[in-house]
C-alpha cells in the first residue's frame, strides 16, 4: 500500500492536499463528501474502509471550505467543482484503471453528477447517500447504489419510488431516518449503518 499527495492550489488562498491510497488493484474509489458532512464522518469512513479491504485505491477529497470551517456556499459549486476535476484528473495521470466508483453523500452527489460526461469514456459507477434529485438521470444510466432514509426531506418518498423502477440501481432505504441518516433511535442508527456498510461491500466487491 502506497500513499500520494495531490496537492492543488484551492480558490479559498491556499494549498488543498489529498491523498490517494494506492494497492494493487485496477478499481479506484473516489469519495466526494457532503457540506458538514467530512470524510471522517460514519458513511464517508466506512466506505473508505471497505474500498481498501476490498484491494481498491482510494482517493479521498476534501473542499477548501471545510478545510477553513466555513459553511458551504451554493456561489461556491463551480470553482468546488473545478478542483475536485483537477485532483481527480492528477490521480488518473498516476494510475491507469478499469473501473471508477464515485462514492458521494450530499454535495458529493452533486459534483459526481456535474462531472459524470468527463469520465464517461471509463467504466464509472456511483454510489449515491442522500443525494439531491439532480442526480436521478445519472442513477438512469449508470450502475448505482443508493443509500436513503424514507424521512429525507430532499430526496423524497416518490423519488425512492422512481429510482427503484431502474434495473441498474440497487436502493437501500432506512425507514425513519433523515437526512443524516439518524433515527429517533441510536441504536437502529448504528443497525442500519452496519446493514449500509454490507450493501457498500457488495457493491464495490
Amino acid at each position: 500500500m502506497k500513499s500520494k499527495i495531490i496537492e492543488i492550489e484551492s480558490y479559498i488562498g491556499f494549498n488543498l492536499k489529498n491523498e490517494l491510497i494506492m494497492q494493487s488493484g485496477e478499481t479506484l474509489v473516489i469519495q466526494l463528501p457532503g457540506g458538514k458532512y467530512t470524510i471522517m464522518a460514519p458513511y464517508m469512513y466506512y466506505s473508505y474502509n471497505i474500498a481498501l479491504e476490498q484491494g481498491c485505491d482510494v482517493l479521498t477529497i476534501e473542499y477548501g471550505f471545510q478545510r477553513t470551517n466555513k459553511p458551504y456556499c451554493k456561489d461556491d459549486l463551480p470553482n468546488i467543482v473545478k478542483e475536485c476535476k483537477e485532483i481527480i484528473n492528477k490521480a488518473l495521470a498516476i494510475k491507469k484503471y478499469k473501473r471508477i466508483i464515485f462514492c458521494g453523500k450530499c454535495i458529493g452527489c452533486e459534483i459526481q453528477t456535474i462531472i459524470a460526461p468527463d469520465y464517461q469514456n471509463y467504466n464509472t459507477e456511483y454510489i449515491f447517500i442522500t443525494p439531491y434529485v439532480s442526480s436521478i438521470p445519472l442513477m438512469k444510466n449508470k450502475r448505482s447504489l443508493l443509500i436513503i432514509g424514507t424521512n429525507d426531506p430532499v430526496f423524497k418518498r416518490e423519488h425512492i419510488e422512481e429510482v427503484s423502477s431502474f434495473n441498474n440501481v440497487k436502493v437501500f432505504t432506512i425507514k425513519g431516518a433523515n437526512h443524516d441518516l439518524d433515527t429517533d433511535k441510536y441504536d437502529k442508527s448504528i443497525e442500519m449503518l452496519l446493514h449500509s456498510c454490507r450493501v457498500i461491500e457488495e457493491f464495490i466487491r
